[in-house]
């Protein structure tokens, strides 16, 4: 039967926590730092992963790891893929996310800042997101390192 998570789900020991996570709502998917950890664009190292729902959930622990859930909108339930059994978002809508969570902004500039983004789908997702502050910030740092990207 595998381990008990919450009540009603279960996982097997080689599951792994981005895939018990994804597994408690649906649709959600994993963001913020997390996703950023797990496309490995932060050294940061997280003890709580970072789950996006349309349905409020309380957070839990499994294997000594906390799960967070983060209610959005359902017009913010885009830019996510499953990889590896597990919901995640892309690299662009965890940037995005944090942005508009106002969570981890500082990991968020960086990611934009490493040069290892799509930048338009970056842009594209922030056009999605419909906050004025965020298209403005991406668009501001997203031209700020293609302005350094061409000098160098």
């Amino acid at each position: 039967m595998g381990k008990k998570a919450i009540r009603g789900i279960y996982y097997t020991p080689e599951a792994s926590i981005y895939e018990i996570a994804t597994s408690i709502i649906s649709p959600s998917y994993v963001s913020l730092i997390s996703a950023l950890r797990f496309y490995n664009l932060t050294e940061q190292i997280p003890n709580t992963v970072y789950v996006i729902s349309k349905k409020q959930h309380k957070g839990i622990e499994v294997n000594g790891t906390r799960i967070e859930f983060l209610k959005v909108k359902p017009s913010l339930m885009y830019g996510y893929a499953k990889v590896d059994d597990a919901f995640v978002a892309d690299p662009e809508k965890a940037v995005v996310d944090m942005l508009y969570l106002g969570r981890f902004e500082e990991y968020a500039l960086e990611a934009i800042e490493s040069g290892k983004l799509n930048y338009e789908k970056l842009a594209k997702y922030a056009e999605l997101s419909g906050s004025k502050k965020i298209i403005k910030t991406v668009k501001k740092v997203s031209h700020t390192m293609r302005y350094l990207n061409k000098k160098s």
